[in-house]
């Protein structure tokens, strides 16, 4: 197998005690469902609905890590920023020391 690194990926890291409930009230997806090894797609949208970004959301140590489309990070990065107010929610970019890879070849092999 080969892995391939995905350069147009970006990721943003959560961490704190109010990670999971802050996530829980802004995505489209059920955050009690992560688990260790499995990963949820989740999409954030506007206060009418509309559609702003969409991301892969995975258990990573003490915290949360959502990957999205680079061209998107920034801007998904200040939204959350934005609405973090008093939760207890550590946010940032970790795009420059984690990478997101894909796997080519065959498994067996």
């Amino acid at each position: 197998m080969e892995a391939i690194v995905l350069d147009d990926r970006g990721l943003i890291f959560l961490s704190g005690d109010d990670t999971v409930p802050f996530l829980q009230s802004l995505v489209t997806n059920d955050i009690e469902h992560l688990e260790e090894e499995r990963a949820l797609y989740a999409g954030l949208l506007t206060p009418q609905g509309k559609f702003l970004h969409d991301f892969l959301i995975v258990q990573w140590g003490q915290g949360i890590l959502l990957d999205t489309d680079a061209t998107g990070c920034n801007s998904l990065l200040r939204r959350l920023t934005m609405y973090r107010l008093r939760a207890r929610v550590d946010i940032r970019e970790v795009t420059d020391t984690i990478s997101v890879c894909a796997l080519v070849g065959d498994a067996n092999a």
